[in-house]
């Protein structure tokens, strides 16, 4: 990950146009349902972490409880 490490700028770009085209495709703040089985399923919503550009936590919510997966990590000079 060091190794591919983005000039700021052009880091910057790149954030803009994936969450323009994440926001496309996956709402924020709208519950979908998964299938994992016939017989289980899960709602996984994308709740935006308001701390860097295109950052998401994932909220699973299903019958063995819920989890918020905040785990992101960004590096800069």
């Amino acid at each position: 990950m060091l190794l591919r490490h983005e000039v700021y700028l052009e880091r910057t770009k790149n954030d803009r146009s994936i969450k323009e085209g994440l926001a496309a495709h996956v709402p924020l703040n709208t519950p979908m349902e998964f299938e994992l089985s016939s017989t289980e399923t899960v709602t996984i919503t994308l709740i935006d972490s308001n701390h860097c550009p295109c950052a998401v936590m994932f909220l699973i919510e299903g019958p063995r409880g819920a989890v918020l997966h905040t785990g992101d990590m960004r590096v800069k000079p």
